[in-house]
């Protein structure tokens, strides 16, 4: 299993972004990890969804984790044991944009 940070995104705003996918080749290809969303704004606040999926966007079959959360200024939110099976996607949409941090767990 990876240890350490898995990734930093830059979410742009108004987008559903994918920001971490699990390899699909192996079945047994998962990953556990925590979630940190910083709201780098000092005046506003964000709005964010979080959530798993098989596909690229939050459509019906995602599994949504956080829905419309709002994030005040220079907030920091973190949501960990998020787990993703083989070929899933981690995407966030937000309004602002907005830094990520993904590390296992």
């Amino acid at each position: 299993m990876a240890n350490g940070r898995l990734q930093a995104v830059d979410i742009a705003a108004l987008t559903e972004q994918i920001v971490y996918k699990t390899d699909d080749g192996d079945a047994a290809n998962t990953a556990t990890v925590t979630v940190n969303l910083v709201n780098r704004s000092a005046t506003d606040t964000a709005d964010f969804t979080l959530g798993v999926c098989d596909t690229g966007t939050l459509g019906d079959e995602a599994f949504i984790l956080e829905k419309n959360m709002q994030l005040e200024p220079n907030g920091v939110f973190e949501r960990t044991g998020i787990f993703v099976g083989p070929g899933q996607f981690i995407i966030v949409r937000s309004d602002l944009v907005r830094d990520l941090d993904l590390t296992p767990g």
